[in-house]
């Protein structure tokens, strides 16, 4: 899928489930994706994907 249809598509998607499917990419894709987003909500998910990365390094070993 190209990155500007991925970006409509998540941006049909709660930003919980949208942040959890971005986090599933490489880091090269997510951002081609994000860029395609209006900037408010790429925000959004830029911020809600910080959130989740510093929650799940607490839970590593």
């Amino acid at each position: 899928m190209k990155p500007d249809a991925a970006a409509a598509q998540l941006a049909e998607l709660d930003e919980d489930i949208a942040a959890a499917l971005v986090l599933q990419f490489k880091s090269k894709t997510s951002s081609a994706i994000l860029s395609e987003m209006d900037a408010a909500r790429a925000a959004a998910l830029a911020k809600r994907i910080s959130d989740l990365r510093k929650s799940s390094a607490g839970r590593k070993p």
